[in-house]
């Protein structure tokens, strides 16, 4: 993987307004990986910006919105998902508001509680995944727009939780415990959805799920095995892994901010 900027081809010749034809150009590449073939393609890789109105940086093979930017493919592609989402769900910080909301709760009642939560979980974060990109492209919002806009939002939720050190705990009935507040906004947040759009960006839907629905079930997992954990790391050692999940977020939140500025800039001297 190498860091800097690499020369692209157009995806296909395109004759522009003024008659003249879409030429190649230098188009930044933040993340660059691919396996070369036996005769020396790259397996893995974009073909560049076409020039236009609805230019848009591709992974090869992609369609549509949300397939992927920035070339990151198998396991590579995989970890690059995995890390910021396991950041985002935080499980560890969310920990001590799940101990105290299934306090009172019988052991077999919270086994059920930890599968609802997955599941209402799982079901809003892949819907959104799948509609969100969708929803996106019909308000014409491009991917470096929610680059800004999320990473923002990511530093304003990860400031909240670094300032306070408290998560938001609200009232609820047992019987939705699972599904609310646990499920969502607990496991699955405005970080965690704003986190997934980005990814889905860059990485495309099928990797970001897959990195998703792994770090969902190790929230259900760090749930279900909560006494051991805490009774470990103890409620001061639990406020200090969120305090870094939380300064992780905001690292991850300014790079975000950093590439959608770098990307708007460089198409838009690039479309002059």
């Amino acid at each position: 993987m190498t860091f800097g900027f690499c020369g692209g081809r157009n995806r296909q010749d395109s004759k522009q307004p003024g008659g003249e034809k879409a030429g190649a150009a230098f188009i930044p590449a933040f993340f660059r990986s691919g396996a070369k073939r036996a005769d020396g393609a790259v397996i893995g890789g974009y073909t560049g910006l076409s020039v236009g109105p609805e230019s848009v940086l591709k992974e090869e093979g992609a369609s549509g919105p949300g397939d992927g930017i920035f070339m990151g493919n198998g396991m590579d592609g995989f970890w690059l998902c995995f890390v910021p989402l396991f950041v985002a769900v935080d499980a560890i910080g969310v920990l001590p508001m799940f101990v105290a909301l299934t306090e009172r709760v019988e052991r077999a009642k919270i086994r059920t509680i930890v599968y609802q939560s997955l599941i209402t979980a799982s079901a809003v974060a892949l819907a959104f995944l799948a509609f969100g990109p969708v929803l996106l492209e019909f308000l014409g919002i491009t991917v470096s727009d929610f680059m800004i806009a999320g990473g923002i939002l990511l530093i304003v939720v990860s400031f909240s939780d670094l300032l306070t050190g408290e998560k938001k705990q609200r009232q609820t009935d047992i019987d939705s415990l699972g599904a609310v507040p646990i499920g969502v906004p607990l496991i699955t947040g405005p970080a965690v959805l704003t986190t997934c759009i980005l990814l889905a960006g860059m990485y495309g839907r099928l990797i970001t799920a897959a990195a998703l629905i792994a770090n969902i079930l190790i929230a259900g997992l760090i749930f279900l095995l909560a006494q051991p954990i805490t009774g470990i790391l103890g409620q001061i050692g639990t406020k200090i892994v969120s305090k870094i999940a939380s300064l992780l977020l905001t690292a991850i939140a300014v790079m975000l901010i950093r590439r959608g500025i770098t990307e708007i800039v460089a198409m838009t001297a690039f479309s002059h």
